[in-house]
């Protein structure tokens, strides 16, 4: 089978791009063909199928101005797009983030040609202008039913009249002119996601569920409980490493902390004030360093305070053989089952989360069993040969 894959970026960004290439491997393992799409920086040498990355802070406030319909509906990438599948003609495409960037326009040149695309939501970007169904820091779903103005309204994307004008005019741009809607199929990471894009009025079959997964046999396990607890993704307000570390704050726990991002400052200004020796910032870190963090680890902690929706990090965590203390939010408990692979607590709930720390720091005995039932669960149920398989069977589905 001929693949064509479509993405904002195309190297290793977030869980969104690990999906993404972690697919791709699997796939031309199992003797497909696949062609990805997507942008690549300013100055990069170009070729008919690609589209130069539009470095918005790079630009003049006139140039920003003239970029905004580029954000909405990006007639360039779409020309390239429709290059791409003239000249190799594939039997599907498969989009993941495209919005913002390539956007919608690459499914218009799909539906010309009458190739079936589908697309895997990393996010509630369908259901949410903003993508994180967060007003100013808090839970929300004001946008349910495709009502995007509360998006320009409450100034949800960064506090921004301006961003959060652009972002819902592209909602309700895609939403009038029926883009979605020339998908085949949207695959969901989580049951959570399936669930709020049904609520906002979404078809249940136009939906499908299917978890992400992690190439197990890369992964060798160390079930030991290691000296230090470890937070590993974005340092960013939604993620709650700030609540995270007042939780932390009279423990004496051991912490490494992976990461970089907006509230990193923050974070370290806070270390420093409150003494926290054993809090130790070892930056972005990816392969085998990260590797080497969590499986010297007694378990990984995400105190996530929106609407996660399928964090690799828990299943690298399994895969590794380690427990997860999680945040009971949007799809981590589907993944975190409570004293069979970790423990969960209510987000922002800094009492809880401590009493979570110390008790389950103290177990180490229970910490090496929850490791090995994660393990194993990992191994049964998303493992990347399963979740190609699912893969495969949505392919062929939409084809027909």
């Amino acid at each position: 089978m001929r693949i064509v894959t479509a993405n904002n970026f195309y190297y290793l960004r977030g869980g969104s791009e690990r999906v993404l290439l972690d697919q791709e491997c699997a796939l031309r393992s199992a003797g497909h063909e696949v062609l990805p799409f997507s942008t690549i920086p300013l100055g990069t040498k170009t070729t008919s199928h690609s589209v130069e990355r539009c470095d918005v802070n790079q630009l003049s406030m006139f140039g920003k101005v003239k970029a905004i319909p580029g954000f909405i509906h990006n007639r360039v990438a779409g020309r390239a797009f429709g290059r791409l599948l003239d000249d190799h003609r594939p039997d599907i495409i498969h989009c993941h983030n495209i919005y913002g960037s390539l956007t919608t326009s690459i499914l218009v040149e799909a539906q010309r040609r009458g190739i079936p695309a589908i697309m895997t939501a990393h996010d509630a970007k369908l259901v949410c202008p903003s993508y994180l169904c967060l007003d100013h820091g808090e839970v929300c779903e004001a946008c349910q039913s495709r009502r995007y103005y509360h998006c320009l309204l409450k100034r949800c994307h960064k506090s921004s009249l301006v961003a959060s004008a652009i972002y819902t005019a592209e909602s309700y741009f895609n939403k009038w002119l029926k883009r979605w809607e020339i998908l085949k199929q949207v695959i969901t990471p989580s049951r959570f996601l399936k669930s709020l894009l049904e609520k906002s009025g979404y078809p249940a079959d136009w939906i499908t569920y299917l978890p992400n997964a992690v190439d197990v046999k890369s992964f060798a396990p160390a079930f030991t409980p290691g000296d230090y607890i470890l937070y590993a993704g974005r340092l960013s307000k939604e993620k709650g490493v700030l609540t995270l570390l007042e939780a932390l704050k009279g423990t004496g726990i051991p912490m490494r902390i992976a990461g970089d991002g907006p509230v990193r400052t923050d974070a370290e200004r806070f270390v420093a004030d409150h003494k926290l020796p054993d809090v130790r910032f070892e930056g972005y870190q990816s392969g085998e360093s990260l590797a080497n963090l969590f499986r010297g680890a007694a378990f990984l902690a995400i105190p996530s305070e929106w609407y996660e929706n399928a964090p690799m990090t828990v299943l690298e965590a399994f895969a590794h053989g380690k427990p997860v203390l999680g945040a009971n939010i949007g799809g981590v408990s589907e993944l975190v089952r409570s004293g069979e692979t970790g423990v969960l607590f209510e987000p922002r709930n800094v009492d809880q989360l401590r009493s979570s720390l110390k008790s389950f720091w103290a177990g180490k005995s229970e910490l090496e069993e929850m490791g090995r039932n994660a393990r194993g669960l990992v191994e049964q149920q998303f493992s990347l040969e399963r979740h190609c398989e699912g893969l495969m069977a949505i392919y062929r589905r939409c084809i027909k």
